[in-house]
């Protein structure tokens, strides 16, 4: 699996080469803080061989840290979006991530998702897609304390306001996952 992370830490596209399958995203894991995208990075770090760090970068008062491991034998990759507070006050922003899947297709399938239906929904904390089958990888993401939006290859991760308290940090999570097109 390869995972074109960019400057911002953004998957850009994602495939699957053993399956022979590409276009999973078109830009996935964009991270806004009251609604400023994570500037790009002139270069990140190499942390463990596997995990690259950019930032941190200051956004509405806080130290923005994001750290992505990819798996090189599992297919899948980790975002740690770390929020720094190093002020005497508590800290309260807005907080998403949102993207795009590579299928562009006009429609929402999901083939699963953690309440056990067929759609993304507020309470969510997982959801499977594969919109073309044979020529796009499926994917999988899961993630905590978000709620989720989909609207046809458009996916929202809305955290909406997250308190960061002095001198504390919140770490926000999302692992992706992709596989061929059978899930297999």
């Amino acid at each position: 699996h390869v995972w074109d992370i960019d400057e911002r830490g953004e998957v850009n596209d994602g495939e699957n080469p053993t399956a022979g399958t590409d276009d999973a995203f078109d830009d996935f894991v964009e991270l806004f803080i009251d609604g400023t995208e994570f500037p790009v990075q002139a270069n990140g770090d190499l942390e463990d061989a596997r995990e690259i760090v950019l930032g941190p970068e200051t956004m509405s008062n806080l130290d923005v840290t994001r750290k992505i491991f990819v798996s090189d034998t599992q297919g899948f990759a980790r975002w740690l979006d770390i929020l720094e507070n190093n002020t005497g006050a508590d800290i309260t922003v807005d907080v998403r991530t949102e993207g795009n899947e590579g299928s562009d297709e006009g429609n929402d399938i999901v083939i699963a998702s953690s309440n056990g239906n067929t759609t993304l929904d507020s309470g969510d904390t997982w959801w499977i897609n594969c919109q073309q089958a044979g020529s796009d990888p499926c994917i999988a993401s899961f993630f905590c304390g978000a709620t989720p939006t989909k609207t046809n290859d458009d996916i929202n991760h809305e955290y909406g306001m997250v308190t960061v308290p002095a001198g504390k940090r919140v770490i926000i999570v999302t692992y992706m996952s992709m596989r061929s097109p059978d899930f297999s």
